[in-house]
């Protein structure tokens, strides 16, 4: 039940400052996605130490699995079979990047590239494109913001975030404040010189990820992480 207790007016029917409908839809996804919006710190950061996320595009049974195996620190990688038979469903069910949407297009050819060499197996290849153009994609909609100086990797992460949230209800199935420490704290993840990083935007791109890891878990996050981007726009 919801009650806004402030008196009716038949004089200025619109003296309140919330849309009625998002606030309802915001209540009734609340409720219907309990799960995902009660998640724990501590499993935030079991998520996120495993490069984990409760991606968007995911079958619901299948998000209730990965928030369970992050909650009983279990390897969510044991998932990984489920969650690419899922990508690959997805993409010939429904492709995301089949949206149009003018700060995509430029990249689009190269994600599709991209996904062309997932679905063939070849996750070097996938990877290697995925990561560096993630950060592409950022920096379109930043530009469409009309921004002229360089920004930095928190500044692309939130202007992303923020890209027309006023569209979106306060219980949003994006979980945009969690995505956007996600891509702070796991796709722009800093590493040391020498250190036999993970793979990740700057690991990439500076050439220190290591090989083994050019693989189908890291292949699979970035499309993930791809197709949760879209949906911000």
């Amino acid at each position: 039940m919801f009650y806004d207790l402030q008196p009716t007016s038949t004089i200025n029917p619109n003296n309140r400052n919330y849309n009625l409908e998002m606030q309802l839809g915001s209540l009734y996804s609340y409720l219907l996605f309990q799960d995902r919006f009660k998640v724990d710190e501590e499993t935030w950061e079991v998520m996120f130490t495993q490069k984990w996320f409760p991606f968007t595009y995911l079958d619901d049974d299948l998000l209730k699995q990965i928030i369970n195996h992050a909650k009983n620190k279990w390897n969510v990688d044991e998932l990984l079979p489920k969650i690419v038979e899922n990508i690959k469903k997805l993409i010939n069910e429904s492709d995301p990047l089949s949206v149009n949407k003018p700060q995509l297009d430029e990249h689009l050819d190269i994600f599709k590239r991209a996904q062309e060499r997932y679905l063939d197996d070849d996750f070097i290849s996938c990877a290697s494109i995925l990561y560096p153009r993630l950060e592409g994609l950022m920096r379109s909609i930043y530009r469409n913001k009309e921004q002229s100086k360089s920004p930095s990797s928190k500044i692309l992460a939130q202007t992303t975030i923020e890209h027309r949230q006023e569209t979106r209800t306060p219980h949003s199935l994006l979980l945009p404040k969690k995505f956007r420490a996600y891509l702070d704290i796991v796709y722009f993840a800093s590493f040391s010189p020498g250190s036999d990083p993970d793979v990740g935007r700057h690991s990439v791109a500076h050439g220190e990820a290591r090989s083994d890891d050019f693989s189908q878990k890291s292949s699979t996050i970035g499309l993930l992480i791809l197709y949760q981007l879209i949906l911000f726009l």
